[in-house]
């Protein structure tokens, strides 16, 4: 059973880490081309989890069968770094990485990670029975979401080859693998979400022998090449005053900061943006920072938001002051004649602003 939402954005990494297990199943399903979208995987915390380097070091332990294999072979790790580099291939930035096997095991408990990402076969489930699985992935991350350590463990009780086409007997390897290695990047099940689309990340195996566009567009919205977001407050060429909050959005960046004019700020990231699901895959995406503009001075004024260093919006306003930082003692109520209505308006010296009070 895939147990999908593990974790995301980060600012500073809390002091201790989340689990979660996916499993892929052999039941067949009937596959539909109505796609809605990728699905990531989310931790208790609430957030998605992701690699915030954009890789992931894979330490093979598969070995090799005892005839070597015609496909993909001649070794179970040559099938390993196969998958590996089927995600290479289609993602923008993310990448698998094979570097030369240490020991190391799969099956670990949070008291003694290695954080060695190992890929291995396995009798059980590290203990325990793998109850209809044929392979297992067990993420482990920080409460931000930032994945720290992800074993693969794969049913060595079955009869594994590896070939393209209808999935049957002995089993393939090869698209478990890509299905697993899904998870390690940070991506669950559709089809356990609510969601009817054609991907290999689907919670059982199927003749899908490679990644679909609903795999590929996951892997790239959780490590775009470029950030998906927009600065959406302030406006561009608007007239602004008082205490205000800069806003917007962005689907995945280690830190969000705001520059106004020469200054650079850090802004709240990881707010939530039911209306970012459908570009993001998850609701966690809002960013915003208080800002006096009391503080910057009348005239014109430059806000460039960035994701991790890269520029996601602009606008330039400007501002206008009753000249001081912080009005202090003032008060007033006044009534303004706007689209045939008395519109009544009052000075608000926590905002240092005036806000609507009634309608006449």
């Amino acid at each position: 059973m895939l147990m999908s939402k593990p974790a995301k954005k980060r600012h500073r990494p809390m002091p201790w880490v989340w689990g979660l297990s996916s499993g892929f199943f052999t039941a067949l399903v009937l596959l539909s081309p109505a796609a809605r979208a990728f699905v990531r995987i989310t931790f208790p915390s609430g957030t998605a989890a992701f690699w915030p380097a954009a890789e992931a070091d894979l330490n093979l332990q598969l070995g090799c069968p005892e005839m070597p294999l015609s496909d993909f072979g001649p070794c179970w790790d040559d099938v390993a770094k196969s998958a590996a580099e089927s995600w290479n291939t289609n993602a923008e930035i993310f990448r698998f990485t094979t570097p030369p096997p240490i020991p190391a095991s799969p099956c670990e408990d949070d008291a003694s990670l290695d954080l060695v990402n190992t890929v291995a076969f396995q009798d059980t489930l590290c203990g325990t029975d793998f109850s209809g699985a044929i392979a297992v992935t067990i993420s482990r991350a920080f409460s931000t979401g930032e994945l720290v350590d992800t074993n693969v463990v794969v049913d060595g009780n079955l009869t594994w080859s590896a070939y393209t086409g209808p999935f049957g007997f002995p089993f393939d390897l090869r698209r478990v693998l890509i299905h697993e290695l899904g998870h390690v990047l940070g991506l669950g099940h559709p089809d356990e979400s609510g969601q009817t689309v054609t991907a290999i990340m689907n919670g059982t195996v199927s003749d899908l022998d490679d990644l679909q566009a609903d795999d590929i567009i996951g892997v790239n919205a959780i490590y775009p090449g470029s950030p998906v977001g927009k600065l959406e407050n302030p406006q561009p060429d608007s007239y602004i005053s008082g205490l205000t909050v800069i806003t917007g959005w962005v689907c995945f960046a280690s830190i969000v900061t705001i520059q106004i004019d020469d200054t650079i700020y850090t802004a709240l990231y990881g707010t939530s943006r039911r209306d970012t699901e459908q570009s993001c895959g998850d609701a966690h995406n809002g960013f915003s920072i208080p800002i006096n503009w009391n503080l910057l001075g009348d005239g014109p004024h430059t806000i460039i938001a960035f994701a991790d260093g890269v520029e996601i919006g602009r606008a330039t306003v400007t501002v206008t002051t009753l000249g001081e930082e912080f009005l202090t003692g003032a008060n007033g109520t006044f009534t303004l004649d706007f689209d045939g209505m008395d519109v009544v308006i009052e000075w608000v010296e926590s905002l240092q602003n005036f806000l609507i009070k009634n309608v006449q």
